[in-house]
């Protein structure tokens, strides 16, 4: 396997610091380093305040409360699943798309329906995409490239009318008053 060495530099709260990415060229999905801060040679200790910071503002980024709860509690339920504490942000830098699947798998043997899981893995798709954007990930172990989510179903749950019923509905204005037309 080769592996290339990227440099690159990330400034936080005006400081700058120095970021190095392992690439590997075999694209196997446990081996490609999720996060640019793997081999970093800053200490794990180092990491863990700019890391919380990048996941705090990805969660702040929805105007919605409701979205924000949601989102955290997602993470919070995969951070559990996959053993490690709220506060040791700098652990995402060992999630690989392994992690992410047995968590997929769990959610369906507990019963989560498709959809479910779907949003939840989302949850992590989109917080790896800012992570990336934020200048902290080298690959999203989440991405549907390594990991599938189930299908959704296409039909929903959204009760319509027949087409019968449609008729009635239609049909129900009287044509001979102008304002029964217009409503």
């Amino acid at each position: 396997m080769h592996l290339f060495h990227v440099l690159r530099t990330c400034v936080l709260d005006s400081e700058e610091i120095l970021l190095t990415t392992r690439v590997s060229n075999n694209y196997l999905p446990d081996e490609v380093s999720p996060l640019a801060f793997q081999n970093s040679p800053l200490p794990e200790t180092q990491l863990r305040h700019p890391m919380q910071e990048a996941i705090d503002a990805w969660l702040q980024k929805s105007p919605s409360l409701h979205t924000r709860t949601s989102y955290r509690r997602d993470l919070r339920q995969f951070q559990d699943f996959v053993g490690f504490e709220q506060e040791q942000a700098e652990l995402m830098t060992a999630i690989r798309p392994k992690h992410v699947a047995a968590w997929r798998d769990s959610l369906k043997g507990r019963g989560c329906t498709n959809a479910t899981i779907r949003r939840k893995m989302t949850v992590l798709r989109a917080l790896f995409s800012y992570l990336q954007i934020y200048g902290y990930v080298g690959a999203n172990p989440a991405h549907g490239k390594f990991v599938t989510a189930p299908a959704a179903p296409r039909d929903g749950k959204t009760v319509g009318l027949s087409l019968q019923a449609c008729r009635q509905l239609l049909d129900a204005p009287s044509q001979n008053n102008p304002i029964d037309v217009r409503d």
